[in-house]
């Protein structure tokens, strides 16, 4: 609507026609980032809001379920205050006009049975091969009867199973261990060695062995240490060379989210002899982080504060 307009704005949108087809399934919405406080009502009522989640950078979810009239009509609204000034906003506001509203992909997500929480699951891999692992799972809808869930998290190289680990419990609740994976070859940093990942593949079967959902990911493993003012990257000392990111991008005010955009820095950011990138106050997309494994690039991450 302008660069002159700052404080709140509401966005409205009616459902997709055939919403009354889905009784009995939990729908929720998953926003990948609003800027900078957003409330969520359905068909007039509350529905939620970024509880826990202020600032313009971190996804999240509001359950719908409970809202919803199922009749074909249900009407879904986001008032979004801009909060100009808030200091999760960061520097960027300081030398380009405030950027406000829903800047990232929204998704309505409509789960018949019980499915992986892809905003809370984690996955964090040491040199040694110890893979840290949470996996937390959705709560079907009221009356669904659906029964306990197996937990199953897999590292692959390729179509080889490398190692797995399974659990079961019931929906909504979380699954989380640590996995030994034997022989895997450390990430390295740019200048250094291969930015070396792993698939890593999480999936939910019913109490039957039939697949309900599938969540496939990238993970390394490595180990980050100080000694005194030294760095030590998995176990060796490692001059870290970086490069600050305001991302300033005109002629963009909300940051670019496409991955050519930033492929491109990134190789650059490289191609100079950078192996690390720092994100100066603000919130990179997923797509980011996942290029700078993918290149060999160290992200320095200052939110949040």
């Amino acid at each position: 609507v302008g660069t002159d307009v700052d404080g709140v704005a509401w966005d409205r949108r009616t459902l997709p026609r055939g919403s009354e087809g889905l009784v009995g399934a939990r729908v929720r919405v998953e926003f990948d980032a609003v800027a900078t406080h957003a409330r969520v009502y359905c068909n007039g009522e509350p529905a939620g809001e970024q509880d826990g989640h202020l600032g313009g950078w971190a996804p999240f979810r509001v359950d719908l379920t409970d809202h919803l009239k199922w009749d074909g009509a249900d009407v879904l609204e986001v008032r979004t205050d801009e909060m100009v000034g808030h200091n999760t906003q960061g520097f960027l506001p300081i030398i380009q006009p405030h950027f406000g509203g829903i800047w990232q992909p929204v998704t309505l997500c409509v789960d018949r049975g019980p499915v992986v929480d892809r905003i809370g699951l984690f996955a964090f891999g040491k040199a040694d091969g110890a893979l840290e692992y949470r996996v937390p799972t959705l709560p079907t809808a009221p009356g669904s009867g659906a029964g306990a869930v197996r937990v199953e998290v897999a590292v692959l190289d390729g179509r080889e199973t490398l190692a797995k680990a399974s659990a079961t419990c019931a929906p909504g609740e979380t699954v989380a261990g640590t996995l030994r994976v034997p022989g895997v070859e450390p990430w390295e940093p740019a200048g250094r060695g291969a930015p070396r990942l792993y698939d890593l593949r999480v999936t939910l079967q019913d109490e039957l062995g039939r697949g309900l959902d599938r969540v496939d990911r990238r993970v390394g493993f490595r180990d980050l240490a100080a000694d005194g003012t030294t760095v030590l990257w998995n176990g060796a000392p490692l001059q870290v060379r970086g490069g600050l990111h305001w991302v300033y991008s005109p002629p963009h005010l909300a940051p670019p989210t496409d991955e050519a955009h930033w492929r491109r820095q990134l190789e650059d950011f490289r191609a100079l002899g950078f192996n690390l990138v720092k994100a100066c106050l603000w919130g990179p997309p997923r797509r980011f982080y996942e290029l700078c494994d993918e290149l060999g690039l160290l992200c320095w991450q200052e939110y949040p504060t």
